[in-house]
């Protein structure tokens, strides 16, 4: 129950601190001082578990390597996803100005994409690796993001339906092989514990995604002196995906220089 109560703590803590970023500055008490609460939690949370005889939740499955990289891995992607699911409705709608239905047909190819991607991403990880899967993976976020800094308020909606597809079949095929390769690596008895921790740090992080992105969108448009309505608007949008390019840089960084995983190691198991 206290490890429960601590959790969520630690979790609530970071998430209300985040979320308090785009009303209040860094500094304040909303903000400082709910990641603080959320920091002491975590570490009265985390010293609790590597003493307990029988953890509520083992942390001692993020010494594993490959594990903890897909922890990484997967946190950024959910940090990139639910921020920019929360912020292309906000550009069709608010600074484009179209209707809510609109909104839904711009997103909806990417997501039918990520559906259809998904229930394939395990046979094409099997096929290639975790380590070129993540190459291609964080590099097409890193084009959509980056695509989506440079958008302006003339440029074609049809631009913003590309981009989210390749930012969404990215996601869909790198969101359930970290969840495998993870989990592969770590003795079969915390497989419960490597799977509880990766789904909750990755629902937190998209939940913080979500409130830092749009609380960055809204202070740079509220802080745009010569840009005022819309224009301000979208160069806060701009910023955004900027922030949302370098998350999507260290995913490709990662998969370029930390994964060691190859296409041969992966033949030769699945040959075994």
């Amino acid at each position: 129950l206290l490890s429960f109560l601590l959790s969520a703590v630690t979790f609530g803590g970071f998430t209300l601190g985040f979320g308090n970023l785009g009303t209040y500055g860094f500094t304040s008490l909303p903000v400082l001082g709910a990641l603080l609460v959320g920091l002491i939690g975590g570490i009265l949370f985390a010293r609790r578990q590597m003493k307990a005889a029988v953890p509520f939740l083992d942390l001692r499955v993020l010494k594993t390597k490959e594990y903890a990289l897909s922890v990484f891995g997967s946190i950024l992607l959910y940090l990139v996803l639910m921020g920019s699911s929360m912020l292309m409705p906000l550009y069709v709608q608010s600074i484009l100005g179209k209707s809510a239905t609109i909104s839904g047909l711009v997103v909806l190819p990417g997501s039918l994409v990520s559906a259809f991607l998904s229930p394939i991403a395990g046979r094409i990880y099997d096929k290639v690796g975790i380590r070129i899967l993540t190459i291609i993976g964080g590099s097409s976020l890193v084009l959509s993001n980056i695509g989506m800094f440079f958008i302006h308020i003339h440029t074609g909606i049809w631009m913003a339906v590309c981009l989210n597809i390749l930012r969404c079949a990215a996601t869909g095929c790198l969101l359930m092989p970290f969840v495998t390769w993870g989990n592969k690596n770590i003795p079969p008895e915390l497989t419960a514990h490597g799977t509880a921790l990766l789904t909750s740090l990755r629902t937190v992080a998209g939940a913080i995604g979500t409130a830092v992105f749009v609380g960055i969108m809204n202070t740079v448009a509220r802080n745009s002196h010569t840009l005022t309505g819309s224009a301000a608007l979208l160069h806060g949008m701009n910023v955004s995906f900027l922030v949302m390019t370098v998350a999507s840089g260290l995913l490709l960084f990662t998969g370029l220089f930390l994964i060691k995983d190859s296409r041969t190691e992966v033949l030769i198991e699945v040959e075994n």
